[in-house]
Parts: C-alpha cells; sequence; structure tokens
C-alpha cells in the first residue's frame, strides 16, 4: 500500500469538486498503487446525489487522444513504414494543396500563398508544421470566416475539409503551434498502415493491452461534461457530438482505468506496444531544434502540463512526440518534484465555445515519470478551463503522491 494513500483519500474526499478520478501506477507493480474517486458521473439536478463516478466510467479523451496516436506512428517507425523526416505528401496528397497565411488586404481579402516548404512528419508529431486550430484566435475564426468552413473542425456536421483547407499560420517548422498537426499526422498513419485509426487502435493498441472500452464511437454509457458555475448547482450535459471520422488529435472515449494501462505500458518501456526498448526512448526525446520553438511551447502549452508550471513555467520544457517534457525547478523557483524528462499532456476541451466554457479544457491531465518509476492521471470531465479548484487539487495529489514514493 501506497504510504500516501490516506492523504491522497482524504484531499479526494474534501475536493469541491463535480467529479475527479485520480489513478497512480508504477513500473513494478502489477497493476494501480493507488485509487481515488469523488463525486458523481451524472445527476439530474433536482437528486441530492446521483451516480457516483468510478474509474471505469468512460469519459471524452479530447487531446488525450494524440499519446495513442503517437504509439501508432512509434510503431509504424518500428516497422520501417514511415520516418520522422519524410515528406508527409508521399502519404498523403492533400499537403500539396495546402497554403500559407500571409495576412488580409487593404480591403480585408485573405492573401494565401503557396508553400514552398515539405512538411515532414516530425513537424506534425511536434506541432511545428504551421498547423493551428481555428477557433483559438480571432484571426483564425476571420480566416474559416473567409474560406466557408466551420471554425471547429470536430464539429459532427464538419468534414475532413474543414481541416485540410484550412492554411498553414507560418512557415513549416518555424515555432511551435498547438493545432490540428496530429490530425494530418492521423490521416498519414492510415495512410502508411491502410487501415482506419478506429482499426487500427483497437488491433495493434487496445486489444494486446486488454482495453475493452475505448473507441470513437461514443457508448451509451459515456459520462456528461459538468460545468462548473461560480454558484450552485452545478449543470450537467451531454458532449456535444463530435465528428465520427476517427482523427489523430481528438474523438477517443475510454475509461481512466484503460487509458492507466497505456501509460503504465509506456512506463514500463513500452510493455505490450513495442518491440524495441528504443521506441520508448525515440517517443520521449525532446525534438524541438531552436529557441524560438521552445519558447513557443512554454507560452503555448506550460499551462497545460505542470501546476508549477501555471505560476511561473518550467525552465526547461521541451517537447516530445509524445508530449511535453517537463521536471525539475520551474521559473518561479518551485520544485514539482517530477524526474527530468517527465512526459505530460492534458484533455482540451477548447471546442465547447459555450457560454459556460467559450474556449477551455475539461481538466483532465496525465502523466509519466520514467525517472521516477510512476505514472498518474486526474480526470474530471469538467468545464471551464483551468479552473482554480482542479489545478490546486492537482498540486496537492502530486505532492502528495511523490511524498508517498520517497518514502516507500
Amino acid at each position: 500500500m501506497l504510504s500516501a494513500a490516506p492523504i491522497l483519500d482524504s484531499l479526494i474526499a474534501k475536493a469541491d469538486l463535480p467529479r475527479l478520478v485520480f489513478l497512480a501506477a508504477s513500473a513494478s507493480e502489477e497493476w494501480q498503487i493507488h485509487t481515488g474517486t469523488g463525486g458523481d458521473a451524472r445527476r439530474a439536478t433536482t437528486e441530492p446525489n446521483g451516480q457516483s463516478v468510478t474509474a471505469s466510467h468512460v469519459f471524452e479523451l479530447f487531446s488525450c487522444t494524440k499519446l495513442v496516436t503517437a504509439v501508432a506512428l512509434m510503431q509504424l517507425i518500428e516497422q520501417g513504414k514511415i520516418a520522422l523526416d519524410d515528406d508527409a505528401a508521399t502519404f498523403v496528397p492533400e499537403f500539396g494543396r495546402v497554403k500559407l497565411f500571409k495576412g488580409f488586404s487593404d480591403t480585408g481579402e485573405l492573401v494565401l500563398e503557396r508553400n514552398e516548404t515539405p512538411i515532414t512528419v516530425r513537424m506534425l508529431a511536434t506541432h511545428t508544421a504551421g498547423f493551428a486550430y481555428p477557433y483559438h484566435s480571432d484571426t483564425g475564426r476571420r480566416i474559416a470566416l473567409k474560406l466557408g468552413v466551420d471554425p471547429f473542425p470536430y464539429d459532427a456536421k464538419a468534414t475532413l475539409g474543414e481541416i485540410v483547407d484550412f492554411p498553414l499560420m507560418h512557415p513549416p517548422g518555424q515555432r511551435f503551434t498547438y493545432g490540428t498537426s496530429f490530425d494530418w499526422l492521423g490521416l498519414v498513419i492510415e495512410a502508411a498502415s491502410g487501415l482506419d485509426l478506429e482499426a487500427y487502435f483497437q488491433r495493434h493498441i487496445f486489444t494486446p493491452l486488454g482495453i475493452m472500452d475505448a473507441s470513437f464511437c461514443p457508448p451509451s454509457g459515456q459520462i456528461p461534461l459538468a460545468y462548473l458555475s461560480t454558484a450552485p448547482p452545478v449543470r450537467y450535459a451531454p458532449s456535444p457530438p463530435l465528428t465520427s471520422r476517427p482523427l489523430g488529435g481528438c474523438g477517443l472515449k475510454t475509461s481512466p482505468s484503460s487509458f492507466l494501462r497505456i501509460l503504465q505500458a509506456l512506463l514500463r518501456g513500452g510493455d505490450g506496444l513495442f518491440r524495441k526498448q528504443e521506441s520508448v526512448e525515440l517517443l520521449s526525446r525532446a525534438q524541438l531544434r531552436t529557441e524560438e520553438q521552445r519558447e513557443s511551447l512554454r507560452d503555448a502549452v506550460g499551462a497545460w502540463v505542470s501546476p508549477w508550471s501555471r505560476k511561473g513555467g518550467e525552465a526547461d520544457m521541451d517537447l516530445a512526440i509524445g508530449g511535453a517534457l517537463t521536471g525539475g525547478v520551474g521559473k518561479s523557483g518551485e520544485e514539482s518534484r517530477r524526474g527530468k524528462g517527465t512526459l505530460s499532456w492534458s484533455g482540451r476541451a477548447a471546442s465547447y465555445l459555450t457560454a459556460e466554457a467559450p474556449g477551455a479544457e475539461q481538466n483532465d491531465y496525465w502523466v509519466i515519470d520514467r525517472e521516477r518509476g510512476v505514472c498518474f492521471l486526474l480526470w474530471t470531465n469538467t468545464l471551464p478551463s483551468a479552473h482554480p479548484q482542479v489545478i490546486e487539487l492537482w498540486e496537492k495529489l502530486e505532492t502528495a503522491l511523490y511524498d508517498g514514493l520517497e518514502q516507500q
């Protein structure tokens, strides 16, 4: 039993959140070293109590989908079907029609140029190709309006054109820009493997790990999103329907318990996923090559991957194919306790352009610390973005977990 278990359980019990699931596993243990849950999976506003959430309830993953896509990419690299510096256009001809955004004319017309720089698989896997999420900025939404495409490419009515018709926001390789690069990467994986992502993930990732509840197709038992407001009651609402087309950057659904299996497999060197230990090393290796790329990463995602980086930024943050690399002392001087090169990412619900959450994260976070031999996740499927109660709890839980590991 983890020595910190009573503290973790107490923190979870006292958390004033609609719901949360906190799971942790080590490389040496057969399964979880801690499971903590609190709150309701769903509850009508007229009910004093609802159905208690468990680690087996199915959540919307949003951008946590990207880790699964990264695993698929590593598998195909192992097989020699893809190389990181391959021109992505050799797999997906649509790359050849991508334009480069140059601005707006004096009359407000969209100015686009032909892109002359090849987009590599590495650029897609590190978000340096130049693809943005249109709904992340006023400029992006304005471009989408001019093109006549939906600024939110994951809407149920959206087509693949919402992704492939949107231009690059800067020349490929220049800097980090978070956006649809992993959706494009999913198209590369489909072309190289001959399978759509649903079939590929099921056959080569979920089945080998014994995961039965993961899919792009929403199950009947999927929990609704919970909307935190400044005053009670908490409102529960079904997740708005997403596109049914499997995409590499968004759309998977699974339980926290199943997702932890993926984290632990990677913590164990790719057990059940890779043929070679080198694949996990590559998945976790820093990939950014210029200071402009690293600085743009810190500016864009520092607040998504660590409660300490929200306070001052991680001084040594970089990007791997699997996610952001953190660990050590942040700029604020506070020790994060994570080992150097810890892999981390979050699930963003920036899609939900609602009155309650106009561009938000749904507060789902995962961490793989290979140096300290632990992986964990904190999932809430709760809006709005980066809610202070969630971030405060995250810091306390992570601190208590590392305290317990050091006492083992």
